[in-house]
């Protein structure tokens, strides 16, 4: 981002100590909060409350199910478990995962919506505890500390010995 984009990006940032009026006009709603259940719920029933019955809602979670986040909201079929690839600039991937049940049209729009801001949505059709990426991850990871504890992680080039 040049100093140009960055100064226009931070004259767009409004301070609101009132959800609703931040919520007004938003077409899609990201929340980031406590990987806790009960916190989630309670979130996600305001916002589901508070914003306009158009908006998508979206969650970042790495271990619960939509169903159990949304469960008692009225507009359940617009929430979404939004998953972001870390670091999420470098890999703009993310899983989405919506309601079981949800609009087939809902969930088109709400990946368009994260294409149009620069992600590469990627559908999951049910949920899984860690998701498809962070459960490849972790056995990339292992796998990597298996190579060298077994000694074949060192580096032969340029006469340095680096795992």
């Amino acid at each position: 981002m040049t100093s140009e984009e960055g100064v226009v990006a931070e004259q767009r940032v409004v301070v609101c100590s009132d959800l609703g009026r931040a919520l007004r006009g938003a077409e899609c709603v990201q929340e980031s909060g406590p990987e806790n259940l009960e916190a989630k719920q309670r979130i996600l029933a305001e916002l589901d409350r508070l914003a306009e019955r158009k908006a998508i809602l979206a969650t970042s979670t790495s271990t619960l199910d939509i169903s159990a986040i949304a469960r008692g909201c009225s507009g359940g079929h617009r929430c979404f478990v939004v998953h972001p690839v870390n670091p999420p600039h470098v890999i703009p991937v993310v899983e989405v995962l919506a309601m079981p049940g949800a609009a087939e049209a809902q969930i088109e729009r709400a990946c368009a919506f994260l294409s149009s801001v620069g992600q590469s949505p990627v559908r999951v059709n049910h949920y899984s505890v860690g998701f498809i990426l962070n459960r490849l991850r972790a056995a990339l990871v292992k796998e990597a500390i298996n190579i060298v504890l077994s000694g074949g992680g060192g580096c032969e080039c340029g006469g340095h010995d680096r795992p």
